[in-house]
């Protein structure tokens, strides 16, 4: 049987190195997928991706975007 687990948030607020939000309108989107399989009774299979984006420090309009795999 396979397991997977979808999340998503959304934030409001800057982060030091990636994002900035000096707009009320300015919002980080964060998602994640995450898959988990038994293959057997003493080994598992657990895999999945995130994504990131949010208002870019650099300037109004530009966005920065991160993904990720695990």
């Amino acid at each position: 049987m396979l397991f997977l687990e979808a999340t998503a948030e959304v934030y409001r607020g800057e982060s030091p190195e990636l994002f900035s939000a000096p707009r009320r309108q300015d919002l980080t989107y964060v998602g994640r997928l995450r898959g988990f399989r038994d293959i057997s009774e003493s080994t598992n299979l657990d895999f999945g991706g995130s994504f990131a984006r949010g208002t870019a420090k650099e300037g109004a309009g530009l966005h920065t975007s991160l993904i990720g795999a695990t």
